[in-house]
């Protein structure tokens, strides 16, 4: 087992196409908290990571829709009912 201090060596090593690979490797690992609404615990799973400018962008799945009030947990969440309610 490689100890913490090698890893944050390796780490600062790494180049942004490093950890973007490495990212997408383990994107089925992680889960993004985005916050919480009304009791509602909204989080998503990754659906993309790109390159925007300088930085990596992380798109969550709720990502790939055309307006986040089409998914009924968000409306529940915001509004208090889903839209097909």
């Amino acid at each position: 087992m490689t100890n913490q201090k090698d890893i944050i060596e390796l780490a600062k090593d790494l180049s942004l196409n490093d950890i973007e690979t490495l990212l997408w490797i383990f994107k089925d690992h992680l889960s993004v908290f985005v916050g919480s609404q009304n009791r509602h615990m909204i989080s998503g799973e990754i659906e993309s990571i790109c390159f925007n400018g300088a930085s990596l962008q992380i798109n969550l799945n709720l990502a790939e829709l055309d307006n986040l009030s089409d998914n009924d947990f968000i409306n529940r969440a915001f509004y208090g009912e889903a839209k097909n309610d």
